[in-house]
């Protein structure tokens, strides 16, 4: 996309997010967990499993969330973003300043693999031209290992901060706040809720972890890597949209498979994310790289995460290295 192409795009866009946007979000998270709720205490087995799903995609909706505070595009005072986003961090487990942090260097080093924290993992192993072997046995009986080493990341991001020289006091102490706030949220629960009650959601967030890589791994995964910082009219190049169910897209998802238009458009909030693919396809034509999600996943667990982590090619399609 050229520059003059984005602002015009831009134009036809609206920022500001709106009120109905935030008490929307807001309820379709508490209709989901209210329903596992519901579901949780009714008799069976299937009951139990159905509730551990419905709870697993209320932590991806809480996820959402958190990423549209961290982003300043869920409400419109800074302050109302980050109570929202620390409380929706609970459900998802993800400290929101770390997350915050991480996430904005991901989007101003996208397609880095040196860079880019979010993938530094993936530049390392091609530099090596190899996968290591659990990460290989996680991806072919779908443990959502990946899933779980970001989440570590999320919270660890500081600790590399401190090593690259760029956390200072402020970031300091915002960061340990939002690790002690779930800390705190959590040994609240566990006080005042029956003995044992983590076990409930033990299966949840397994599930909420294969989730997570179903809708993310599709994103940038085998997309060309280019040196130096991209321009947001140029992130298209880096980022893959996956097309769902409109139902599971947008009420449960938040939409958060539109991701090329999400790193063309980072501050847009997730419900007027359809407009901006529109805008798009129209620019891109050909251009506009977007699979179906499923048929992406299936077709890839079914491959070695060799044959699709060390697979690089440039932005024409061309192959630049295979992972023999």
């Amino acid at each position: 996309m050229e520059k003059s192409e984005y602002l015009a795009a831009r134009k036809q866009l609206h920022f500001d997010p709106s009120l109905s946007g935030v008490v929307g979000s807001l309820a379709l998270l508490a209709a989901t967990f209210g329903c596992g709720v519901g579901v949780y205490c009714l008799p069976g087995p299937a009951a139990f499993v159905a509730s551990q799903v419905l709870f697993a995609i209320a932590a991806f909706q809480a996820f959402g969330i958190v990423h549209d505070c961290g982003h300043g595009s869920f409400a419109r005072r800074k302050w109302v973003n980050t109570a929202i986003g620390h409380v929706a961090s609970v459900f998802c487990i993800t400290p929101f300043h770390s997350w915050t942090y991480i996430h904005h260097q991901h989007h101003a080093w996208a397609g880095n693999v040196d860079k880019d924290p979010a993938v530094v993992v993936l530049g390392r192993w091609r530099a090596q031209r190899r996968v290591p072997a659990h990460a290989r046995f996680a991806w072919r009986t779908w443990i959502p290992l990946v899933a779980f080493m970001q989440q570590i990341v999320f919270a660890t991001y500081p600790i590399r901060m401190i090593r690259e020289g760029k956390l200072n006091a402020e970031k300091a102490w915002r960061s340990a706040f939002s690790v002690l706030f779930i800390v705190a949220a959590l040994a609240t629960v566990h006080f005042f809720l029956p003995r044992g009650v983590f076990r409930t959601f033990g299966l949840a967030w397994f599930f909420y972890l294969v989730l997570t890589e179903f809708i993310n791994l599709p994103h940038h995964t085998d997309r060309p890597s280019f040196p130096g910082k991209l321009p947001v009219w140029r992130q298209h190049l880096i980022a893959r949209s996956c097309n769902y169910p409109a139902v599971f897209a947008r009420l449960l998802a938040f939409n958060f498979n539109l991701h090329a238009e999400h790193h063309v458009f980072p501050t847009l909030p997730w419900y007027r994310l359809p407009r901006a693919r529109d805008l798009i396809r129209e620019d891109l034509g050909s251009e506009y790289t977007e699979s179906q999600g499923m048929a992406w996943v299936w077709k890839n667990r079914r491959k070695s995460l060799s044959e699709v982590a060390l697979v690089e090619t440039d932005p024409t399609g061309e192959l630049l290295t295979s992972p023999g």
